[in-house]
């Protein structure tokens, strides 16, 4: 007799995650049933490599950025090498679909101790990001889409006590053909 107990049910991590695993118990040994591959037109646009350009803080850098999925088709992870003033550096982004259409959870850690939590939302034409990093305290980043391959942004500071934000760098990123 084949006899599963549900040990965990399917549900989703935090309000508005993605689902996750399934753990079951089956005749005494655990089973694990990954959730199925996220499917998001949004997620899958960002998918590719990319060159361009940002300036942040007053400097000029030229990028290089491959955005692919990873684990288990669950997340867009962002690859980013960035080249200007001060040297070659390197950051990382994973975007994660929620269970809302159009919202994002994205994750982001860069060489200078910067890490944050951000809250991506499609508009009409591109995703506004609001987040915080422990670095720099509250942004807001606009990341306009133009066609298939344009990615236009820029990113402020803020709000302050007063409302206001405070823009620190733009930039503009290409798909790279092949």
């Amino acid at each position: 007799m084949n006899q599963t107990t549900p040990v965990s049910e399917q549900h989703t991590t935090a309000e508005g995650f993605q689902e996750t695993a399934v753990v079951s118990v089956v005749e005494g040994e655990f089973q694990v049933q990954l959730p199925p591959p996220s499917q998001n037109e949004y997620l899958d646009f960002l998918v590719g490599d990319w060159v361009g350009y940002y300036n942040m803080a007053g400097m000029h850098f030229d990028v290089k950025a491959t955005t692919k999925w990873v684990y288990n088709h669950q997340y867009v992870q962002g690859l980013n090498q960035s080249t200007g003033p001060i040297g070659t550096v390197e950051s990382q982004e994973m975007w994660q679909a929620t269970q809302k259409d159009g919202v994002f959870r994205l994750f982001y850690f860069d060489p200078f101790g910067g890490a944050g939590l951000g809250e991506a939302i499609w508009a009409e034409d591109g995703f506004l990001i609001i987040g915080d990093d422990e670095s720099t305290g509250p942004f807001r980043n606009t990341v306009t889409v133009r066609g298939n391959d344009e990615l236009i942004f820029r990113l402020d500071l803020g709000p302050d006590a007063e409302g206001q934000y405070r823009t620190i760098g733009h930039g503009h990123y290409e798909r790279v053909k092949a």
